[in-house]
């Protein structure tokens, strides 16, 4: 979870690789805090290429409660 939000592209990337290689419920927060927050991009879209596949049913809720604070309307159509 850690360097999701670097600065520095290379640290992302290897972030996102611990995240597709290890990732569990947890990386879901994380991934979305990172992904509202980041320009488009080819990291984004891995990041939203992530996100598309988790399929564990716990993370249902992780998304609503996401998307229900303040100033996440804009990730509406992403997460939905």
């Amino acid at each position: 979870m850690k360097n999701l939000d670097s600065k520095d592209n290379k640290k992302v990337s290897e972030a996102l690789d611990r995240a597709e290689k290890n990732g569990t419920i947890k990386w879901v927060e994380p991934l979305l805090e990172a992904f509202s927050s980041r320009e488009e991009d080819a990291l984004k879209a891995r990041m939203r290429t992530i996100l598309s596949s988790i399929k564990l049913s716990a993370a249902e809720d992780v998304f609503l409660e996401f998307l229900q604070k303040d100033s996440k309307e804009h990730m509406y159509a992403d997460v939905l």
